[in-house]
């Protein structure tokens, strides 16, 4: 179970231990596994905000928005800037609520190049959708097999 991001031409994707990792360039896309709700989603966006940046690292948050998906989902996204001596970047951190899971998606990107690119990233994680995976059919012979079925009459 996945979030898919619709990436368009041009970008590269790999799978990646905890989702799919969509490059162009220095910009990336990384979306992840779906995981049951977490408690607290802010908690998890701040912490997915410094993922991976070295010690010391200061964040500036700059926006925070709700916005719902194409496919009606419900998600919240903030936008950081992260700065250190050897380390700029700006970020946007989306996380999306599917009933009682969960998915996120990190943006990351050089602050000029997220600039440019600022419009299709919202879109491309407007157009979000979960990725249950392939789902089994089950038929109620299958959910009582095994079960005795004997059926007495009471008179």
């Amino acid at each position: 179970m996945i979030l898919r991001v619709p990436v368009p031409d041009g970008w590269t994707s790999k799978v990646v231990d905890d989702g799919i990792l969509h490059e162009l360039g220095s910009t990336t896309i990384h979306a992840l596994h779906i995981r049951e709700l977490p408690v607290d989603a802010l908690g998890w966006m701040r912490n997915r905000a410094l993922a991976g940046a070295p010690a010391g690292t200061t964040w500036t948050q700059r926006l925070a928005m709700d916005l719902t998906t194409v496919g009606g989902w419900p998600a919240g996204v903030i936008e950081v800037e992260l700065a250190h001596a050897s380390f700029q970047q700006t970020r946007l951190v989306a996380f999306y609520q599917f009933r009682d899971y969960a998915a996120g998606a990190i943006v990351s990107s050089e602050p000029a190049r997220f600039a440019e690119l600022r419009g299709m990233l919202l879109d491309l994680l407007g157009d979000a959708w979960p990725d249950w995976g392939p789902q089994a059919t089950t038929c109620l012979t299958r959910l009582f097999e095994g079960a005795s079925m004997d059926v007495h009459r009471i008179t």
